[in-house]
């Protein structure tokens, strides 16, 4: 189940298998001053961007940080793939941030195509993590950027 957050807080949507990196993740985010929803499969993420899209509330998330390899290899890259090509609305504009272990240029082509805006490399070295993570935190952080109007 995606947890909820209150209806038109800013947040990222985020989805991954992994309860260990979403509680990484989310302990970065909260540094931030930013909201998560947790989607803990490919299902979940697809499910709660259809939710979302059908909601008289619009409450679109800030950012996506999706893992390519969720519950079976290119589970993440399918479900943005639909996501991207299924939305009739403004989550085409949402960011996308594919997240994965993979070192392959086939794979960080995969998700550029998938729909992605960037590909972040799940580093074995969590600080190299948390860098990256928080590059992209600062490369969107900025007033141009839907979370951070208020």
């Amino acid at each position: 189940q995606v947890q909820d957050v209150p209806a038109k807080e800013l947040y990222i949507l985020v989805a991954d298998d992994d309860d260990k990196f979403l509680d990484f993740f989310e302990a970065i985010a909260a540094d931030y001053g930013f909201l998560c929803r947790r989607a803990n499969n490919a299902e979940e993420f697809v499910a709660e961007i259809d939710r979302i899209t059908k909601s008289t509330r619009k409450d679109f998330p800030s950012m996506m940080f999706v893992d390519m390899q969720m519950e079976e290899p290119d589970a993440g890259l399918v479900a943005l793939r639909r996501v991207r090509a299924g939305a009739r609305s403004s989550i085409r504009t949402v960011p996308a941030v594919m997240v994965s272990r993979s070192l392959k240029d086939s794979d960080v082509c995969a998700s550029y195509k998938s729909g992605a805006n960037l590909f972040l490399r799940k580093n074995l070295d969590t600080t190299k993590t948390e860098n990256a993570i928080k590059k992209v935190f600062n490369l969107w952080a900025h007033e141009s950027f839907p979370f951070c109007k208020g």
